[in-house]
């Protein structure tokens, strides 16, 4: 499957996940730069950095002379960004933080999104201010925030004098904070979104995909086209709440679900557990690297 990036003459920008630096630091690991310049096979060059756990807008430029041009359009403020965070720690006021350009944008009884819209701070700069406020980013343990799966920091928009604003999603837990009451829901969405930043899967609606693979250790999730296929590893077969949650994770994604438990082959390799969710197809078609797959289960 393709990554998903846009060109814009002298400037690649993408959806960075988490989990990947903007630029690898040696020892054989890519950072975003790397992994985009091997599949455009041409050099790029960052214009700026957000830290390896932050997710969103990211920029390159395709010459040493356009990244200093925008870095000097940085150092003179005439670069707007946007950010968002989810904190834990409520506050009573609405805007705070230098020109009051911190805008809490709406809350739970437990968490709280903000929006940050500068000219002048860095990602790590809002995190700092943001604890030095008493709104402490969820899951940034470094400046004292609560312990959560990810780090809950997203790099909205990003916008260059005379360039149109590239703008990339929210997580979704961002969107719905009610799912920020089930931690094993967070685990699934957090993989699945760092898919959906490299490969865009869901503007690609017949591809196949490996959604989640390590990250989750009782299960494994695949992509074919309309349907998902869950492989389960635990020993135990899904609890009620367990099927609860993979039902709205097909809802989110609007796909239908099988959920297939994974026999231990020494003992009965030919039984068959498993759960249909929406409804999934019998017989159906899904493409991979410009392949087309049929699949009969």
């Amino acid at each position: 499957m393709n990554l998903y990036f846009k060109r814009e003459n002298d400037l690649v920008f993408v959806d960075k996940p988490a989990g990947i630096e903007t630029q690898g630091r040696g020892g054989g690991k890519l950072g975003c730069l790397e992994i985009f310049e091997e599949n455009l096979s041409a050099r790029l060059y960052a214009v700026f950095q957000i830290g390896k756990e932050a997710t969103g807008a990211l920029c390159f430029a395709a010459s040493m002379e356009k990244a200093e041009e925008l870095g000097e359009a940085i150092q003179k403020q005439m670069v707007n960004t946007k950010y968002l965070f989810l904190t834990d720690r409520l506050s009573s006021e609405s805007e705070v933080g230098p020109q009051s350009c911190f805008r809490k944008i709406k809350r739970t009884s437990s968490f709280e999104l903000w929006e940050v819209e500068t000219f002048n701070l860095r990602e790590d700069q809002v995190r700092l201010i943001a604890a030095q406020l008493g709104l402490a980013v969820l899951g940034d343990l470094s400046k004292g925030g609560s312990p959560f799966p990810c780090l809950c920091f997203h790099v909205q928009e990003i916008h260059f004098p005379g360039r149109v604003p590239w703008v990339c999603p929210q997580p979704l837990f961002f969107e719905d904070m009610d799912m920020l009451k089930d931690p094993k829901l967070i685990e699934i969405l957090i993989a699945i979104d760092r898919r959906q930043r490299l490969y865009n899967f869901l503007g690609s609606p017949q591809e196949c995909l490996r959604l989640i693979h390590s990250e989750c250790a009782d299960y494994r999730l695949d992509l074919f086209g309309e349907q998902l296929w869950l492989y389960w590893y635990r020993e135990e077969q899904p609890l009620q709440a367990d099927l609860e949650r993979w039902n709205l994770v097909a809802e989110i994604f609007k796909r239908s679900l099988i959920i297939r438990v994974m026999k231990n082959r020494g003992k009965n390799p030919q039984e068959i557990t498993e759960w249909r969710i929406r409804n999934p197809k019998k017989d159906w078609v899904a493409t991979e690297n410009g392949i087309k797959f049929h699949f009969k289960d």
